[in-house]
């Protein structure tokens, strides 16, 4: 059984997988969640099924940005390198 109780989640809680075998003491002291009523937390409105999606978006847009920056650290690292080898080598074949 899993215990999400007093972790300050908020949103809408699902009722498919893994979360339909889970009870009302798994969400207990999370008061910003919502959902079905056999968790005993407020039903959702509209107005919360939006803000949620807009959080959702919020996350793929700052993990994308992420794995982004990080390619694009990585490329630069290989360029970097590649053309340091390149000047060390034509340095040595200059002597």
């Amino acid at each position: 059984v899993i215990d999400l109780s007093f972790n300050h989640f908020e949103g809408e809680v699902p009722c498919g997988g893994k979360f339909a075998n889970l009870s009302a003491k798994s969400f207990l002291g999370n008061y910003a969640l919502c959902g079905a009523p056999k968790f005993h937390v407020p039903v959702c409105s509209d107005g919360a099924k939006k803000h949620n999606n807009v959080n959702m978006l919020r996350v793929d847009f700052f993990l994308a940005s992420e794995g982004f920056a990080l390619v694009l650290i990585v490329w630069v690292l290989i360029v970097v390198a590649k053309y340091r080898k390149r000047g060390l080598e034509k340095h040595y074949q200059e002597e």
